[in-house]
């Protein structure tokens, strides 16, 4: 974009260079505009350099290449290059490649095309201002010349991040040491598990206590009144480390730092006390084959907007999940689960289907003798009760049940005298 001050901006950062040097040898400004003439960005290299001019006026392209690389080369440099429109190649200038740890030397531009100022304000969106991680990601995509590239980086980026360069040795590690400090295992334990909702996702601090409980996180779950108080201590608390944000749209939810999640299920993959792996996927119409390997592994799993084909696919593809405690099946257009998948997971003790408003059939429950949290709000199931009277530790004391809101129900729920607490949401 034209007009918005980035000339001025890089004379002013020249003007600084010049004044203090910052330990470089010399500091060029070029003016390349449209066409790109090479040799002319090559004189204007060479004059700053203070070459001789006959040593060079009637040289080829190639000569005065080589000449401005054979000078460059032992020098640290700052090369600015303003009001690019088109690509400019650095090596048939002769610019040698700007090694950060080789020469420290810098190449700086600035440029009207739209398409790389788009996707690198998409990229800085994503570290949402986090000063560690734009500089990580600074120096990552500093060779990183072309669209494709840039837009590869991107998309690695908001599928993999702890993949993405220089986040797993750099970022990660020192994020985590708020983690780290955390006083007690139920408050790291309480922290992680906020990494199964999904990015910038608004977190009902009611929902996220209740689970807590569900998972027996809390110490004080014999009593559920303490526990609650309990749960919402560690909000607060989770809150002061930086590692919980209050909402900006309702006092009753918190969010999670987009970089903070990636920190929390980065450390979900490593070995350690109350590290249990954890499958996030958002968005999870397809799930690819590099996740069932994961999905058969993990403890806890978060599919929201899962298609009924794609969980089909899942259960054909994975004979047990042998080691699972946790399913949240959440927001998608299910009209029921499929025949069998629930069969497959015996240790489940957490089960959240809420938010799937066509849900209709959710008939093997009973088949989840573990189960001590189920969720069912927001959904279209009104014929459940046969199916949870079964379900031992969900019916006896502690168990808990989030149910549709709907007055039959709640009073068929009033009779059960087996259920500790009983939930209804309004639709």
């Amino acid at each position: 974009m034209g007009g918005v001050g980035k000339t001025i901006l890089l004379k002013n950062i020249i003007n600084e260079f010049l004044k203090t040097k910052l330990g470089f040898d010399v500091v060029i400004l070029v003016v390349v505009s449209k066409p790109v003439n090479t040799e002319k960005v090559q004189e204007v290299i060479l004059n700053k350099l203070e070459v001789p001019r006959y040593q060079w006026e009637y040289g080829s392209k190639d000569e005065k290449s080589q000449k401005i690389f054979n000078i460059l080369q032992t020098k640290k440099f700052v090369l600015l290059l303003d009001d690019i429109w088109e690509r400019l190649d650095l090596a048939k200038l002769g610019v040698p490649h700007p090694n950060g740890d080789d020469n420290m030397s810098k190449v700086i531009f600035t440029t009207r095309s739209e398409e790389i100022p788009t996707l690198a304000e998409e990229i800085v969106k994503e570290f949402k201002g986090l000063p560690l991680a734009l500089i990580t990601i600074g120096r990552a995509m500093a060779d990183k010349k072309t669209l494709r590239r840039w837009d590869r980086a991107l998309q690695v980026f908001k599928t993999y991040p702890s993949t993405f360069s220089g986040m797993e040795d750099q970022v990660l590690p020192i994020l985590a040491f708020s983690y780290h400090s955390l006083s007690n295992s139920p408050i790291k334990s309480c922290f992680l598990y906020c990494s199964m909702f999904p990015s910038d996702y608004e977190i009902l601090e009611d929902e996220l206590v209740e689970l807590w409980i569900g998972e027996g996180f809390l110490t004080e779950s014999h009593d559920i009144q303490r526990a609650r108080d309990e749960g919402y201590d560690i909000i607060e608390s989770l809150k002061e480390a930086c590692l919980l944000d209050s909402s900006d749209q309702s006092a009753k939810h918190v969010k999670m730092h987009d970089m903070i999640r990636d920190m929390a299920l980065w450390l979900t993959t490593k070995p350690g006390v109350n590290k249990k792996k954890v499958v996030v996927k958002e968005r999870a119409r397809m799930v690819e084959s590099r996740d069932l390997a994961k999905l058969k592994e993990a403890r806890r799993i978060s599919l929201w907007d899962i298609g009924t084909q794609s969980l089909e696919n899942v259960g054909q593809e994975v004979p047990f999940f042998l080691d699972l405690e946790t399913l949240f099946l959440r927001r998608s257009s299910m009209y029921e689960i499929p025949t069998g998948f629930l069969d497959k997971m015996h240790l489940v003790r957490v089960l959240d289907v809420s938010h799937n408003y066509r849900l209709k059939n959710c008939g093997q429950l009973n088949q989840l003798v573990n189960l001590e949290y189920l969720n069912l709000s927001f959904t279209s199931i009104y014929s459940f009760w046969n199916i949870v009277q079964g379900l031992k530790k969900l019916s006896m004391h502690g168990g808990h049940l989030q149910i549709p809101c709907d007055e039959q129900i709640i009073e068929g729920v009033g009779e059960h005298e087996g259920h500790k607490r009983n939930f209804c949401h309004s639709r």
